[in-house]
C-alpha cells in the first residue's frame, strides 16, 4: 500500500501526465522531520477509437487499452544532518494508484 501522504503530494504531479507520452517525475516534500523524494520515469500509453456510428455515434473516444511502464524508480528521505536512507517502495502498487488516477 502507498502511504496516504506520498498519494497526496503524487496526486498533483500525476494530472501532468499526458497521453501516449514518457517522461520523468521527481517529487520532494517534507513529512515528520524527513524530507521525502520520489523519482522515477514513465511511459504511457492509450490505445482506442473514436465512436463515430452513423446512428448511434457520439464522437467520444473510447479507451480499448492503456499501459503505464515505470523504470529507475527511486524512493528516499533525507534527514536534518543530510543522512539519505533509501526506503522500499513497491513499484505495481505505485503503477496501479498512479493509472487509477488518470
Amino acid at each position: 500500500m502507498i502511504d496516504k501522504t506520498l498519494q497526496y503530494h503524487l496526486e498533483s504531479e500525476i494530472g501532468n501526465i499526458e497521453a501516449n507520452s514518457s517522461g520523468n517525475i521527481a517529487l520532494e516534500y517534507a513529512h515528520d522531520g524527513y524530507r521525502y523524494f520520489l523519482d522515477f520515469d514513465y511511459m504511457y500509453s492509450i490505445d482506442g477509437y473514436n465512436d463515430n456510428d452513423y446512428f448511434t455515434g457520439t464522437g467520444t473516444f473510447i479507451k480499448t487499452s492503456e499501459a503505464l511502464y515505470l523504470s529507475s524508480v527511486k524512493f528516499s528521505r533525507m534527514d536534518e544532518d543530510d543522512n539519505e536512507e533509501d526506503l522500499p517502495i513497491n513499484e505495481s502498487e505505485l503503477e496501479k494508484f498512479i493509472i487509477k488516477q488518470l
